[in-house]
C-alpha cells in the first residue's frame, strides 16, 4: 500500500516579504525547499518481493532515499539509505536581506537553512505536528490508514532527492521500480518501456483474473 503528497512543490527561488531589513533600502526575503513523498508499508517477514522492491530502491541513491522502520523495531528506530545517511530535509526555508524586488531582480539566496521537517519526521512526527504513524496512536484512529492489516508491517517513506520535483515523477520512478522487480521492465525508465511493461501487468492481471473462464489460461 502507497499513499503520498500529489501537490504542486513551491516553485524554487527567494521570494520578498514585507519585512524591512537591517540595511538600509533592504527587504527580507524567504526561501523554501521542499521535497515530494510516498508513505507506505510492505510485509514484515521475509518476502522475495519485499527484498527485490527495497533492492531496487537502494541502486537509485539519484534518485530516492528511504526511511524504512518496523513495527517490531523498538521505539523510533529506523534505517536509512539512498541519498545519505541522515534524513534529508522534506522541507526546510532559509531568510536573507536583498534589495527589494524590481524588474528582473532575483537574488540569490544565502545563508543556513532551517529544517522544518525531515524524513523522518514524516514518519514520527515533530512537535506540532503529527506524522503518518504518531497519527495512529491517537484515539480512534488506529484504522485510518492500516484498517485492514493483519500482520505486522514494514513502514516507509520515499523521498525524492531532488527538491521541488513534482510528484508525479516520485510516484512514476517507484512505480518503475516495481515494473523491474516483477520482471515487466529492464534498466533505465523511458516513456515507450513503461508502456509496454505496464501492458505487460495489465495482461498478466487479467489472465490471473478470468482463469475460472474455459480457455483463459495463466
Amino acid at each position: 500500500m502507497v499513499t503520498g503528497e500529489p501537490q504542486v512543490i513551491p516553485i524554487p527561488g527567494p521570494v520578498p516579504t514585507l519585512r524591512r531589513g537591517r540595511s538600509p533600502g533592504s527587504t527580507i526575503w524567504v526561501e523554501m525547499e521542499k521535497r515530494a513523498h510516498l508513505f507506505g508499508a510492505l510485509r514484515n517477514e521475509p518476502d522475495a518481493f519485499t527484498d527485490a522492491f527495497i533492492s531496487g530502491l537502494r541502486k537509485r541513491p539519484d534518485l530516492f532515499q528511504v526511511v524504512l522502520h518496523s513495527e517490531t523495531d523498538p521505539g523510533q528506530r529506523f534505517e536509512c539509505f539512498g541519498s545519505g545517511n541522515e534524513a534529508l530535509p522534506a522541507f526546510q526555508t532559509r531568510t536573507f536581506e536583498a534589495l527589494p524586488p524590481f524588474i528582473n531582480n532575483h537574488p540569490l539566496g544565502v545563508g543556513e537553512w532551517q529544517v522544518q521537517r525531515s524524513a523522518a519526521d514524516l514518519l514520527f512526527g515533530m512537535k506540532g505536528m503529527l506524522g503518518y504513524l504518531s497519527s495512529l496512536t491517537r484515539p480512534d484512529s488506529s484504522g485510518w490508514f492500516f484498517q485492514f492489516k493483519k500482520i505486522p508491517v514494514k513502514c516507509f517513506v520515499i523521498l525524492n532527492t531532488v527538491p521541488h520535483r513534482h510528484y508525479s515523477i516520485l510516484a512514476r520512478e517507484v512505480a518503475w521500480v516495481v515494473l523491474c522487480v516483477l520482471g515487466f521492465g529492464e534498466g533505465e525508465y523511458s516513456d515507450s518501456k513503461y508502456a509496454r511493461a505496464s501492458n505487460r501487468l495489465f495482461e498478466k492481471c487479467a489472465e490471473v483474473r478470468f482463469s475460472w473462464k474455459p480457455g483463459v489460461g495463466i
